[in-house]
């Protein structure tokens, strides 16, 4: 049995976080992280009500486009970005890995 709040046994004696089904799924587009993290706890985390969590779920769902969506600085070559976060003073800076555009 695990003591950690965000772990769910998926199977008998199985447990996983988020962010191992992210990991499995190979989600990299934070704005999609976000996304399924509140998708997957709708309402159940207690600071919410499940509309505000629905909300945020459409939101995420239009960030993910815009950052999927957005041209690469430099040469115009289209890129398919992959995001990676980095903590970057009291922010997140979310940065391509491929083509090294900032958001």
């Amino acid at each position: 049995m695990s003591n950690n709040k965000y772990q769910r046994e998926i199977k008998s004696g199985v447990f996983v976080d988020v962010y191992d089904v992210l990991k499995a799924w190979d989600v990299r587009n934070p704005a999609l992280q976000h996304l399924i993290k509140k998708a997957l706890a709708v309402g159940q985390r207690g600071h919410k009500a499940a509309a505000e969590d629905l909300q945020d779920i459409v939101d995420s769902a239009v960030w993910a486009q815009e950052l999927d969506s957005r041209p690469a600085a430099g040469p115009k070559t289209e890129c398919h970005h992959v995001w990676s976060s980095t903590l970057g003073g009291n922010k997140i800076v979310y940065e391509c890995e491929k083509c090294g555009v900032a958001r």
